[in-house]
């Protein structure tokens, strides 16, 4: 129970005692820096002090056709465990944004739902972008464009990439590597706010900007 909890204590006889954590804080932590929590949990451990361990289902939730994940996820937000994403005629997408957009904002200012509803949604981007390019026939290809990926040449391509210099590959090595990283901007330009995304959305900018100037 909590040092301020006033009222009769809640348990159980037998079988499992659900406890649920909203937060925990405390006035001496609240100017600790990273690097002195992460101390300070060092030596409580080897001091061997208790902890609350928390476990998890055997069977993971699925963010596909699942209404009752949020409600799951966030009792705090959801506290009839109603109104899930899913259950309405919305995508889910649109349901996210209709929750975000809610009067009470409480969906907006809560620290993780945001968060995790969008990255979800680009969880999801990628998983379909992904099937779809393995549907194709060149995924043997492809597979073995990554299993045979010279690591070496790769992290040289990366680190003159890192100082925009500009790259033209000239061994077969490179060119594999050059075409790895197309097979993954094909996926990744089908997950919102990715950096293969924000470059497809720069060159229709500039195509809209050219044709105006011709205009």
């Amino acid at each position: 129970m909590s040092l301020h909890d006033n009222e009769d204590e809640d348990g159980v006889e037998e079988g499992e005692c659900p406890f649920m954590v909203h937060g925990l804080t405390e006035a001496q932590y609240e100017t600790k820096t990273e690097a002195e929590l992460k101390a300070r949990a060092i030596r409580h451990f080897n001091d061997n002090k208790a902890v609350l361990s928390v476990g998890h289902h055997r069977d993971p939730e699925s963010m596909w056709n699942n209404p009752d994940l949020y409600p799951k996820m966030f009792p705090w937000l959801f506290p009839y465990g109603l109104g899930g994403v899913g259950t309405s005629k919305l995508s889910g997408k649109n349901h996210k944004r209709f929750l975000l957009m809610y009067h009470n904002k409480r969906f907006q200012i809560d620290p993780t739902f945001p968060f995790v509803a969008f990255s979800h949604e680009q969880i999801k981007s990628g998983t379909t972008g992904g099937f779809l390019l393995a549907k194709k026939s060149t995924f043997s290809d492809i597979s073995k464009r990554f299993t045979n990926l010279n690591r070496d040449v790769l992290d040289n391509l990366i680190s003159r990439l890192e100082k925009n210099e500009h790259v033209v590959p000239q061994s077969e090595e490179e060119k594999m590597c050059f075409r790895v990283i197309r097979d993954l901007d094909h996926i990744a330009g089908k997950v919102d706010r990715s950096t293969t995304s924000k470059m497809n959305m720069r060159r229709e900018i500039w195509s809209f900007i050219s044709k105006t100037a011709h205009a």
